[in-house]
């Protein structure tokens, strides 16, 4: 008798530093110490379901990825350790509860450009009485404003003196192309 098998689509080609970084996994007690918290502490979020575990060599271990991914949905800032090879930190504020198709096209072709530049990790908030937290536990590389020009110009202004000088700032709307910002490119 014959069976139909499901046919998988292939995977998207990932350089062979993603897939490292990927694949890389953690114990607890070595994630937790990398988090600053202690073990009791980490095996929490573990039990919450925070934090993803799974199985490697008959262990309970974390794949860093997921714990970036707990850091970032709880502004936690995240360790160096765990930005290996030069990961960069891009944060784009939007300025509106929604966005529009024609700038959401936009940050798609933006992040299409820059994963062929640079090895990154994002996150998207909206503008609010957060965002000054966001960026100091992010303490992101570039940001990228979205919204109309006249508001981002505004929100620059008020961003500038919680960033580092080299943190590249870019405006995108939908009436321009992404617009660099005095500080210099990654």
């Amino acid at each position: 008798m014959r069976t139909e098998q499901k046919i998988k689509p292939m995977p998207k080609p990932v350089s062979a530093k993603t897939r490292a970084q990927e694949h890389e996994y953690l114990s607890p007690g070595r994630a937790a110490a990398l988090c600053s918290v202690s073990e009791a502490r980490f095996e929490g979020w573990v039990r919450q379901g925070l934090v993803p575990v799974v199985q490697q060599g008959g262990k309970k271990m974390i794949k860093s990825r997921d714990l970036i991914e707990h850091l970032l949905s709880h502004n936690i800032r995240i360790p160096e350790q765990l930005l290996q090879g030069g990961r960069k930190k891009i944060l784009f504020i939007g300025l509106r509860d929604q966005v529009a198709p024609e700038l959401a096209a936009a940050v798609i072709r933006l992040l299409y450009r820059l994963r062929d530049q640079e090895d990154f990790i994002v996150d998207f908030i909206r503008h609010g009485e957060h965002t000054e937290l966001k960026i100091i536990t992010l303490e992101p590389d570039r940001i990228v404003l979205l919204g109309a020009a006249h508001e981002t110009e505004a929100l620059l202004a008020g961003l500038r003196p919680l960033l580092a000088p080299q943190v590249c700032i870019q405006s995108l709307h939908p009436a321009a192309k992404v617009v660099e910002s005095e500080s210099a490119g990654l």
